[in-house]
């Protein structure tokens, strides 16, 4: 009796799981299939070109994307996330570019080129009946879902990230019109989001603010009054804040980044020797640190001839026969020139003065030696 119900309960579990398995290739029978077969995390370069506008290119950087042509600047993550989504789009029907009118599709020639990575889509005009839109890529023509074609025409500025400062950029110290900023209105700066971003206008006036970063790098921003248009001057834009930050002064903040060197005055413009130091030169003189051997360059003339050591005897001296007759110099051990040498040996032995002593006797073994007298 249990072997039956154990052989129906197995049976029950296979007929369930050949049920699952033939409804799950339905579904994907009955699903269209993808415009590629390409993962958004994967790529990392994208290119837009249109006729008469300028190049958008995009590339991700470890910190996220970043905006290469027309400005160098981050780019807005979910902008590019919206249009990466055109890689997993369905495709509602293809067909060979060969039996289509390219020219009534719009794609010869097309729109605009979407470069992802190494894949190049030509966008091209909307179906009418369908309202679905031509891609050509491979050698094919496919019918895709109009959702993107706005984000191929958003002008360069719409890819701009909102953020206020770049990622990465941490202030440690700023100034506003000159006076030092606090520390904690420098941080909050680094999570400010912007509601648009536009192009930074030229008669905008605002007060001056600089930013320093601790690797030397800096912004530079002029703000309005009511702090809420920040111009960025190294790149003309132009973020627009919902409601300003505060910016408190802190009078005690030192700028941690060391002065520039000041260089001393040039001889021309002062008109004074350039051999003597102006007062500029003297007092900026710690500043400059001195030039080492190492610096300089080994190969390059010398400043000033260098004397050759002069003979001992003249050049042209001749040499007789009674010269080289004349007896040697005489070199003597002893400190005085006319004493006499030492004896090695000392005095003469008790109860035998007619015997030398041996040699070395009677003197101590660790004296140190007299200097060598040269006499000539």
């Amino acid at each position: 009796m249990k072997g039956r119900w154990l052989a129906n309960l197995v049976l029950l579990v296979l007929v369930l799981l050949l049920a699952a398995a033939i409804r799950h290739e339905l579904t994907e029978s009955r699903m269209p299939p993808t415009l590629t077969e390409l993962v958004a995390s994967e790529m990392l370069l994208i290119e837009i070109n249109r006729e008469g506008e300028p190049k958008i290119e995009l590339a991700r950087s470890p910190q996220g994307w970043r905006m290469e042509r027309p400005l160098r600047v981050d780019a807005n993550s979910e902008q590019v996330e919206s249009l990466l989504a055109i890689l997993n789009t369905p495709v509602h029907r293809s067909f060979p570019e060969q039996a289509a009118a390219l020219e009534e599709l719009d794609l010869a020639p097309p729109r605009l080129r979407l470069r992802l990575d190494t894949l190049e889509l030509a966008v091209g005009g909307i179906d009418p009946l369908g309202q679905h839109r031509y891609v050509a890529s491979g050698g094919l023509v496919h019918l895709i879902d109009d959702r993107f074609y706005h984000l191929l025409i958003a002008p360069p500025i719409d890819y701009v990230s909102p953020r206020l400062l770049p990622r990465g950029f941490v202030p440690i110290f700023g100034r506003m019109e000159g006076a030092p900023l606090a520390l904690d209105s420098l941080t909050a700066l680094a999570e400010v989001v912007a509601e648009r971003v536009e192009s930074r206008p030229g008669n905008l006036e605002g007060s001056p603010v600089e930013l320093e970063a601790a690797d030397g790098s800096s912004l530079s921003f002029l703000v309005s009054a009511d702090r809420r248009r920040w111009g960025r001057l190294d790149a003309d834009l132009l973020h627009v804040l919902t409601e300003g930050p505060s910016l408190a002064q802190d009078p005690h903040a030192i700028d941690p980044t060391p002065p520039p060197a000041v260089l001393a005055p040039d001889a021309s413009t002062t008109g004074s020797d350039p051999s003597v130091p102006g007062p500029a030169a003297a007092s900026d003189s710690r500043l400059e640190p001195p030039p080492s051997e190492a610096s300089q360059d080994p190969f390059a003339p010398l400043a000033e001839a260098v004397e050759p050591l002069a003979p001992l005897s003249p050049p042209d001296l001749i040499v007789t026969d009674e010269d080289l007759a004349a007896p040697p110099a005489e070199v003597r051990l002893s400190p005085e020139a006319d004493a006499p040498l030492p004896s090695s040996r000392g005095g003469p032995l008790r109860g035998e003065p007619d015997k030398e002593p041996p040699y070395g006797f009677g003197q101590d073994p660790f004296a140190p030696d007299p200097p060598p007298v040269l006499v000539q």
